[in-house]
Parts: C-alpha cells; sequence; structure tokens
C-alpha cells in the first residue's frame, strides 16, 4: 500500500507541472479494422511492420479487450491463435501450439514493455499477471509463436508474450468497475500524465470474490480431499515513467487464494489454508542514440516472490526468491540494408526454499546478436545467435534464421530457430525429503522449431496459415504427475515432437467485424513419458462484434475436441471429461455509451456494461496432470454474469 501511495503521490506531482500534451499513441476510437496492419516491436526489439517483423507475431489491442470483453489476461490471452488456457484456480497457466503448461512449465517468456517478468523457481509472477494486472493500463499484446532464445535468452521456448502498456500523452483517465455473482467486484484505473520534461503512466486493479470452490479432488491418501478456490482478493499497481533518456517501471501484486483441504495427518481437519503470493517487479533503463546511426540501451531488472501458507493463526513461508538481471545492447544501422542488434546479458538469482533450508543462488550470463539484411526491396533475410552458460552447465547456442517476403497484399515468412530453457538454482534444488524440488542433473532443455506462413491482407479482409515443427530434446517437466507419491521433483523427459496448423483470420463490413482461428496440433512423446499431453487436437476460436450507433456487442466462442484417456509410463487413466467428445465455450459483452443520454460531450464517454462469462454454461474440463494421476476430479467453470462501468475524464 506504501508503493500505491506513492505512486499516486507522484503521478498527481507531475500532473502538477506545465503540460505540452500530445496526441495519444492510443486511439481508442480507431476501428477494428486496422488491427491486421500495425507495428510491432517484440520480435526484433525495434518497431517493424508486422508483415515483415522476423517472427509469428499475433496482437491483441485494447479495443479488442473492450470489445469482447474480459475479466482478466489469461482471459484475453487465451483468444489469441495458437494459446490455450488452463485455469488451475491459483495457478492458471497459458500454453502456445499444444505445449501443456502444466507438466512442462516457465517455457514461455513474459515482458512487460520489454522487460522479463520471472523468478527462479515458482514463478508465481507469471501467474499474478493473470489475474491482477489492470487491463485498463494495457495498450496491446504482442504474441510470439514460436522461439524467442536468440534475443531474450532462457524460458523463451514455445513463444514470448510482451504486455505493452498505455504510452502518455493524452492525459485521459480510465475507470472500470463491476460488480458479478459471488459477490465479485473488480475495480480499475489508468492514467497518463506528461509536461515538457518528462512523463508518468499509472495503473491499478482490486478483485475480490465470494466464489466457492471450482476445483476439488481426492489424492491417493483416503479421507484425503481438497478443493482450491480461484482469488479471493488481490490487489496490484503498475507505475512507469520517462525522464528524457531515463525510464523505470513498477509492478506490485499482492494475491491470495483460499484452499480448503481435510487430510488425516493435519490438524485441524477441514481446514482453511490461504496461500499468499507477492510479486514486485522493477527495471531503470537508459536509452542513448550514441550516434546517427547507433542506439545504446542499458538496464537494470529486479523480480522478487514470496509464498506464504496460513493455517488458522500460524503463517509460513514457503518460499522466497529473487531474480536480478542487467542487461546492454547496442542497435546499429550499418547501411541501408543491414542493421545489427548485439548484446550481452548478466543474471543473478537466490531464493530461500521454506524458512528452515539454506539460500541458493547461482550467477548465468550470455551473448547475442541479430543481424537483419534487406536483400531486395522485398525480401529480408535474418540471422541470430545467443550463447549461454552459468556456473553449472557448459555453453549451449540458440542460432536463428528466417527469410520474409512482402509483396504488395501477400507476405511469406519462413524462420528456423532454438529456443532453450537453462536449469535455474531452484531447478536443481532438493527440499527436505520427503518432498524433492529440483534435481542436481538436470539437462538444459532445447527446442528446434521450423515456422513457414504466407498471409494476405487487403481493404476489409486479412488471412494468415502458419505450419510448424517443433523437436525437443531433454524436456524439463514436473514428475508430480508420473508418480502416486506426489514427488514433485522436477525431470528431464527425453525427446518430443509437435506438428501443427495455424490458420487466422479477419473480416468487416459494416458494422460488424469477425475475427477467429483454427488450429490442429500432433504430439509424439518419447517412451519416457509416452504422450502426456490433454490439450486438444483441433480448437477453433471466433469473434463476433458490432456496433450501431450507441450500442455494441461482442461475442467471442472457443470450441475444442477432448482426448479420451491419457497414457503415462504405460499406464492408462482416464480423463473423467463430463463432455468427452469435446466443448464449446462462449462469452458475450453488451454495452451501451450513455453520453448523449447524460448530455456530456464526445470526449467523455460513459460505458455501461454487461458481461456474461460461460453464457452457455458449459461443463468445460480443463485438464490439470498436476493432481491428474491422484483420481482429481475434473472441475468446472459456471456462468457468471458481470455489470460494470467504464468512463474516461
Amino acid at each position: 500500500m506504501r508503493l500505491f501511495t506513492a505512486i499516486l503521490l507522484l503521478h498527481f506531482a507531475w500532473s502538477a507541472a506545465p503540460s505540452s500534451v500530445s496526441a495519444s499513441e492510443i486511439d481508442f476510437d480507431a476501428s477494428l479494422q486496422d488491427l491486421s496492419d500495425v507495428t510491432v516491436e517484440t520480435a526484433s526489439r525495434t518497431p517493424e511492420h508486422i508483415r515483415s517483423s522476423p517472427g509469428i507475431v499475433s496482437v491483441i489491442t485494447q479495443d479488442e479487450i473492450v470489445a469482447w470483453g474480459a475479466l482478466n489476461l489469461s482471459d484475453v490471452l487465451s483468444r489469441v491463435a495458437g494459446t490455450q488456457a488452463y485455469p488451475n484456480p491459483g495457478l492458471t497457466r497459458i500454453g502456445i501450439r499444444g505445449n501443456e503448461p502444466i507438466l512442462s512449465p516457465e517455457n514461455i517468456l513474459f515482458l512487460v514493455n520489454g522487460k522479463q517478468i520471472r523468478v527462479d523457481n515458482g514463478n508465481l509472477s507469471v501467474h499474478s499477471l493473470f489475474y491482477t494486472f489492470p487491463l485498463t493500463h494495457v495498450e496491446r499484446i504482442e504474441i510470439i509463436r514460436g522461439p524467442g532464445s536468440v534475443l531474450y535468452g532462457t524460458n523463451a521456448v514455445d513463444g514470448v508474450i510482451n504486455i505493452i502498456t498505455r504510452a502518455s500523452g493524452s492525459g485521459k483517465t480510465i475507470l472500470q468497475a463491476s460488480q458479478g455473482d459471488y459477490s465479485t467486484t473488480l475495480v480499475e484505473v489508468s492514467s497518463l500524465t506528461a509536461n515538457e520534461y518528462s512523463d508518468v503512466a499509472f495503473g491499478g486493479r482490486f478483485y475480490s470474490s465470494k466464489r466457492p470452490p471450482v476445483f476439488s479432488g481426492r489424492s491417493s491418501a483416503p479421507d484425503s480431499v481438497f478443493a482450491l478456490r480461484i482469488p479471493e482478493q488481490s490487489i496490484s499497481v503498475f507505475g512507469r515513467g520517462n525522464l528524457g533518456k531515463a525510464s523505470m517501471q513498477v509492478f506490485l501484486s499482492d494475491n491470495e487464494v483460499g484452499m480448503i483441504d481435510r487430510v488425516p495427518t493435519m490438524e485441524p481437519t477441514n481446514a482453511q489454508i490461504d496461500f499468499i503470493s507477492r510479486v514486485w517487479h522493477a527495471s531503470l533503463a537508459w536509452k542513448d542514440k550514441v550516434s546517427e546511426n547507433a542506439v545504446w540501451d542499458i538496464s537494470y531488472t529486479y523480480n522478487f516472490e514470496e509464498f506464504e501458507f496460513e493455517l488458522g493463526n500460524a503463517r509460513a513461508l514457503y518460499w522466497q526468491t529473487q531474480l536480478q538481471t542487467l542487461e546492454s545492447s547496442l542497435d546499429v544501422q550499418l547501411s541501408p540494408s543491414w542493421r545489427l542488434h548485439s548484446g550481452a546479458m548478466l543474471e543473478y538469482s537466490e531464493g530461500l526454499q521454506s524458512s528452515t533450508t539454506p539460500l541458493f543462488n547461482l550467477l548465468s550470463y550470455r551473448v547475442f546478436s541479430q543481424a537483419e539484411v534487406n536483400l531486395t526491396g522485398d525480401i529480408k533475410a535474418t540471422l541470430g545467435l545467443q550463447a549461454n552458460a552459468d556456473e553449472l552447465t557448459s555453453v549451449n547456442f540458440a542460432p536463428r534464421l528466417g527469410i520474409n517476403a512482402v509483396f504488395e497484399d501477400v507476405y511469406i515468412k519462413a524462420f528456423a530457430g532454438r529456443g532453450y530453457r537453462a536449469p535455474l538454482a531452484g531447478d536443481r534444488y532438493i527440499d527436505n525429503p520427503p518432498y524433492q524440488i529440483g534435481k542436481k542433473d538436470l539437462s538444459p532443455e532445447l527446442a528446434t522449431t521450423f515456422s513457414t506462413q504466407i498471409g494476405y491482407h487487403a481493404s476489409s479482409f486479412y488471412t494468415a496459415l502458419t505450419a510448424f515443427h517443433t523437436e525437443k530434446t531433454d524436456g524439463i517437466v514436473y514428475s508430480t504427475s508420473l508418480d502416486t507419491n506426489y514427488n514433485i521433483a522436477l525431470t528431464n523427459a527425453g525427446e518430443s515432437e509437435a506438428t501443427g496448423l495455424e490458420l487466422e483470420y479477419r473480416t468487416w463490413f459494416d458494422p460488424f467485424v469477425i475475427d477467429g482461428s483454427v488450429v490442429w496440433y500432433q504430439h509424439t512423446q518419447a517412451d519416457t513419458l509416452d504422450h502426456y499431453t490433454l490439450t486438444p487436437s483441433l480448437t477453433a476460436k471466433l469473434g463476433i462484434s458490432f456496433k450501431i450507433d450507441a450500442f455494441e456487442v461482442g461475442l467471442h466462442c472457443t470450441a475444442w475436441t477432448s482426448p479420451h484417456s491419457v497414457s503415462i509410463r504405460s499406464q492408462e487413466f482416464e480423463t473423467l471429461n463430463p463432455e468427452p467428445e469435446g466443448a464449446v465455450v462462449a462469452d458475450l459483452r453488451m454495452q451501451y455509451n450513455m453520453h448523449d443520454w447524460l448530455g456530456l460531450d464526445s470526449e467523455h464517454p460513459v460505458w455501461v456494461s454487461v458481461y456474461v462469462d460461460n453464457v452457455l454454461n458449459t461443463r468445460a474440463y480443463y485438464p490439470d496432470l498436476l493432481y491428474f494421476t491422484r483420481n482429481s476430479m475434473p472441475y468446472e467453470v459456471d456462468r457468471t454474469v458481470h455489470v460494470g462501468i467504464r468512463t474516461e475524464i
């Protein structure tokens, strides 16, 4: 709360300074027609048109978030082509291209304005983003499907997700509040301020709910029952400021998850246990144009995570970790056709795994370089390489090679690259028996991906077809689901392959916008794990929105197929899916702009909205192998209705 107050005071102090406000970089009245023709920066760390960017990139803008509605970041990301949400209550994860994030965690790198937000071991910081990051403060989200380790290092195996927050300029403040079933309260604020010397952006979010447990299960122990609840209460604040060539951003999150647990060995029985996670993220950066054709960037990023559990009046520390990153890079335009981005990164991680065990720490380092070469006016080649090592691992290499060709309305991309996840200190740490958290002899996980995309963009229609093939070696997975004794050690799973097709499309004809995707995946796992994934092999997503005068409607549907069973180390298990042939989940948002009725001008809209989550009340089963082999029952997410108001001042 002290940080929350400090940022508020800083924000209002800035707003009192003389202002010379430029036009906002976000046009909230912009048509969704422009969403296929945007500039992105994640694939190359420099702004480029999405069609010529060196990667398979999708973009979600603030307009789309508003049009189709969402309660949290997990809802937003699950609507992107090639992504799949696994809303394990309290530990939600996102998978890309059918890769199971429950067994194979931390294979997606999350960034906020290009700065990584992760820690060593646990990675609750990512979960905090899902449930606590203020959606009103998001300008756009860039999603790279495929490896990104050349520029970003470890964890960028399956993809990179970069949350880009609202830029300063307009000075507009967005206020949003809603009330829903189960006494669910959600309040968000986003505000921008700028003067001739500096600018400040601030966002905050509060969430509270008395929703009953949405997951229950039985472990292998008799009479052992537990039930998890989606976060009961959370609060977060995000602040970002620029002063000349220097910039700073801060994210603070406090998240509480309730669990009712009845275990014979625990006293008291039928106990309410609260899990409390805290995440701090801070980044300092300096960016300077050192010559006419060169830009130098240096940054320091600090990520801190603390996880406690509370039983009655007793509270104990489960783990506490921190990760510090120092990075320097140089972007040089060597000639009209050559651009080179090179840099180095140093990381230091340490942590306390429970209140009785000693600290672990690890120092790692990497160097990288990526060149983009314009072969002709329409064709560009990309070549990159990163070398990485730490105190316990020999040097690994992550190469990348690609080509882009843009011919008027048609573009073609082809890439081959490697992503890796280096075992961190926490991955190798051995906790007190009988629970084993890490494994000292873990090998790095390596994934080589080949991707090809062909796209077409016309005045009222956009489509793209992507084909990919991924080969992984020494995949790092949790062995929880492979051990009925609930040994949660990490292990190397051997080799696996994945092949898939992704079709995206968007069309618009006044007043309708239609957006969707169809994806197909096939996985082959090595004999060490058989086929462990429960990811749907076929998924279709469809979003329809329209606006008539002051009335807007957005409907988003997701349909998928479900496997009947899964094989783990040659043992067959039924999925217990109440809809074994698949399911359809739909969300509906209706909103009405009351500014005319209230006598306000168009610069101060007042939107009244109704958002219905799971409008079809589908008995949707979300696979969670973390508890699967303990004979857990599927959990369901029922229909909920939320009424809200949103305004800009």
